[in-house]
């Protein structure tokens, strides 16, 4: 089968737009503040209706940051926190509800550094929070771990300190009072699970880690949910898991615990509503000091798919068990590893297994395909064999197009090179290479900030930054996975000597893309926003700043698609303010169709 090699085309055909349009509305969303306030870039939400933004600034108190919400479109930003002590704990945590109406906060905004429960209406003001939590003893404070039920309704939140870890629940309009669930347990962990909340904890005078569930409307006690456990034993963090740990139909939970034998962590599951006899061992039996390091449970909840180095210390091999057991029905999924680390990663679509697997002791890596229930003599080696020193680096599975495909990131073909490859998840040809020539400098670049949505593939196209066209420039690049067209740039050239492309996010409707690069004078970063299809040059979204080397920071979008919301010091250097760029005016006459001719220009 011919390759269909994806080159590289650079769009042309119109210059990029540095000065801010004339039908283009930026407004700063925090308020005045000190010489010397900033906005906390990792903490700003926008609420799900997309009229407000809640986040932290230390608009009165330096260092001190206070909550805010901002309305989008028009009117001054609202205290939502009161003004909190000097001295008082950085850590702010807080969620907007699923209605957009309330958001929920916990801080020591009354006692220094005792920190409490609160809820407040999205538009303020500070007067009218109300405080969810109980009151509380000499030394005890709420945790800042915290989380809402699915509806937004209820919230649960820790009690700590005191000669306590308390679990709570409690409504979040402060209707009635909150209802404590752990009994006299001693919590650790909290996850909602549904209608229910799974928690670590510990009985009273004992020191091993069990897990337990327990109704959100405190209607039963709590259940333990793991089988009997020598006095040594533990169960492990909620996070081992690749995802859940709770089954996407709800009816069961995984979970590692030492429960037999100390320091050999095994893989369990039972049903979430218990009772613990009912708690199965799914893997398989383990080495002296052998561990289960992660799991997966399959999107239709019947099967779970592990790693454990079972055999061999750190050798690590990857096996299928249906979700209710038992162990003995567990089936190896990897080829023999004669050498090397063994399995990596690995992804599950559509009872197909996709992994990473290291495969000799120099640390390369292939990508394999093989079905969930096995057998590993079924398994497809989907890219060509590889030299000593080339990697596979991830491999994840695509959908939605007329064939499954895989995606694979690796030097395949020039070693250090990192680029993006495709091949049928069937296995039926060699990976295509989606760039036409080797990068010119190191390739795909992984230092490139973006969520997940962004990196994963959106509509068939994928978005990435690389050197791809000069070395050490990082830019950003789309590509189709259908092969439909060619790869293209969409960020415009790079001429500021050291500039690149340093963050970046699509939007939800997937139309457009937002980021972050000193293209224009190196050490000053704008934000620029570019049609994801290419067929419009990028624009910059704001005026020239005052600073020389202002920045922009933590690029995100509103869900209509519509808003880019960033912070950045465009007045004062070294002041961080919150703002947006916005409304139908950002994307005037032309939008929908891409023509920007109507878009009167101001010049930088």
């Amino acid at each position: 089968m011919k390759y269909r090699y994806l080159w590289i085309v650079l769009s042309l055909s119109s210059s990029p737009s540095w000065g801010q349009p004339s039908d283009v509305e930026v407004r700063k969303l925090s308020p005045a503040g000190l010489p010397t306030s900033d906005v906390v870039s990792f903490n700003i939400k926008v609420s799900p209706d997309g009229e407000w933004v809640v986040f932290q600034v230390d608009a009165e108190t330096s260092g001190i940051s206070d909550l805010f919400s901002a309305p989008r479109y028009e009117g001054e930003p609202r205290r939502l926190s009161a003004i909190r002590p000097p001295g008082s704990d950085p850590q702010f945590r807080f969620f907007v509800t699923p209605d957009s109406q309330t958001v929920v906060y916990a801080t020591d905004q009354m006692t220094l550094g005792r920190k409490e429960l609160w809820s407040v209406p999205i538009e303020g003001p500070a007067a009218a929070a109300i405080r969810l939590s109980p009151a509380l003893a000499m030394g005890q404070e709420v945790d800042i771990s915290m989380g809402l039920s699915d509806d937004g309704s209820r919230a649960w939140f820790k009690v700590i300190g005191g000669g306590a870890s308390e679990l709570w629940v409690t409504p979040v309009d402060g209707a009635q009072p909150p209802n404590q669930l752990s009994d006299d347990l001693w919590v650790l962990e909290v996850l909602g699970a549904g209608e229910r909340l799974l928690f670590r904890a510990r009985e009273p005078n004992e020191t091993k880690v069990q897990l337990w569930s327990v109704p959100w409307n405190g209607s039963a006690s709590p259940t333990r949910l793991n089988g009997s456990m020598i006095e040594a034993g533990n169960v492990r963090e909620l996070n081992f898991a690749y995802g859940d740990v709770l089954s996407p139909d709800g009816s069961r939970v995984i979970y590692s615990a030492d429960q037999r034998f100390d320091e050999v962590f095994e893989l369990f599951s039972v049903p979430i509503e218990g009772p613990f006899t009912a708690s199965t061992r799914l893997s398989v039996p383990l080495q002296i000091n052998g561990d289960v390091f992660t799991a997966l449970i399959s999107s239709d909840s019947a099967r779970v798919v592990y790693i454990a180095d079972a055999n061999v210390s750190n050798r690590r091999e990857m096996w299928s068990v249906p979700i209710d057991g038992p162990s003995e029905a567990s089936v190896r999924l990897n080829s023999p590893i004669l050498s090397g680390y063994g399995v990596v990663d690995v992804w599950e679509r559509n009872n197909f297994i996709v992994h990473r697997t290291q495969v000799s002791a120099t640390g390369s890596t292939n990508a394999y395909r093989v079905p969930i229930e096995g057998p590993w003599q079924s398994g497809i080696l989907l890219n060509d064999p590889l030299g000593p020193e080339l990697e596979v680096f991830s491999a994840a599975q695509v959908t939605g197009l007329d064939e499954e495909l895989v995606l694979i990131k690796g030097d395949l073909r020039v070693d250090g090179k990192l680029e993006w490859w495709s091949a049928p998840l069937d296995g039926s040809s060699s990976p295509h290479p989606l760039f036409g020539n080797p990068p010119a400098g190191s390739g795909i670049d992984s230092q490139c900030r973006t969520d997940s949505s962004s990196s994963s593939p959106s509509r068939g196209r994928l978005y990435f930054c690389g050197d791809l066209l000069s070395a050490s420039t990082s830019e950003l690049f789309a590509v189709n996975l259908d092969f439909s067209s060619q790869a293209e740039r969409l960020s415009y050239s790079i001429f500021a000597f050291g500039g690149e492309v340093q963050e970046f996010r699509v939007s939800p409707d997937g139309a457009w893309v937002a980021y972050l690069a000193d293209q224009s004078v190196d050490e000053r970063v704008d934000v620029y926003r570019v049609r994801s299809d290419g067929t419009a040059s990028p624009q910059r979204v704001h005026s020239t700043p005052i600073p020389a080397d202002s920045a922009a920071q933590r690029v995100q979008w509103t869900p209509d698609s519509k808003g880019i919301i960033y912070v950045a010091d465009h007045e004062v250097r070294g002041k961080f303010d919150l703002w947006i760029a916005d409304s139908t005016l950002l994307f005037g006459d032309g939008f929908e169709g891409g023509d920007t001719q109507a878009w009167g220009l101001a010049t930088p």
